[in-house]
């Protein structure tokens, strides 16, 4: 069987065909933050929709960089190293630990709060 646990970047992920996207992060039904992401050119641009930091995607961050969304989305998974990951990961039908593949499937739903993300496709140039 397949290592479950290498990194993407060792698998090659994003896969190549990933584009544009745009994420909702949401607090229950309350839009917080619009973010604009464009896996080819590793870039992101948001839209803040509340004055409260705790519940932006990335806190006081106003100009956040690949790596900010990178961290923001393994902040809403579960952690590398969990007890049992390769089982969880088998549960949900994912090759290894990935956060955009878990934030896609889970929508960066966490038991100790009410924060989620919805995700679209977006054809649109929000990077430039």
């Amino acid at each position: 069987m397949e290592d479950l646990c290498l990194h993407p970047e060792e698998k090659g992920f994003p896969p190549e065909n990933a584009g544009k996207y745009i994420l909702y992060y949401m607090n229950g039904d309350e839009l917080c933050t619009v973010i604009y992401v464009d896996f080819r050119k590793e870039t992101v641009r948001i839209e803040n929709k509340t004055d409260d930091l705790l519940y932006r995607a990335f806190g006081c961050i106003e100009d956040p960089d690949w790596k900010d969304f990178l961290f923001m989305l393994e902040e809403r998974c579960f952690p590398r190293t969990r007890d049992k990951m390769k089982s969880i990961l088998r549960a949900m039908d994912l090759p290894f630990y990935d956060p955009w593949l878990i934030v896609q499937k889970t929508q960066g739903r966490m038991a100790d709060d009410h924060q989620w993300i919805r995700i679209e496709e977006d054809n649109r140039d929000h990077t430039e």
